[in-house]
């Protein structure tokens, strides 16, 4: 059975890049595992819904929310905080435009 979502990255080696592939059913799962590569330095190569590729738009916004879980992460840790008081703390971050 395909998974619904289908992320292809590449972690850069000594003179090559390793191309893996993550999959989900869980797009919770999915939007945390790109914000872990993001934080890794890892190139995000794909990422398909129902094994179709995103837009580019599409591909952006998944990015962008991915980026905003990972600086929450940062924040988090770096501040010594709880999700509650980071979220209060730095709400600019959240707020949809």
């Amino acid at each position: 059975m395909l998974a619904k979502y289908h992320v292809q990255f590449s972690i850069p080696l000594e003179h090559r890049r390793l191309v893996n592939d993550f999959r989900t059913d869980d797009p919770v799962e999915c939007e945390e595992f790109i914000a872990d590569l993001l934080l890794r330095g890892y190139k995000v190569n794909s990422i398909s819904h129902d094994g179709v590729p995103l837009s580019r738009p599409e591909f952006d916004s998944a990015v962008l929310l991915a980026a905003k879980t990972a600086i929450s992460k940062l924040l988090t840790t770096a501040l010594d905080l709880d999700e509650a008081e980071m979220r209060h703390r730095f709400s600019a971050l959240f707020d949809k435009k």
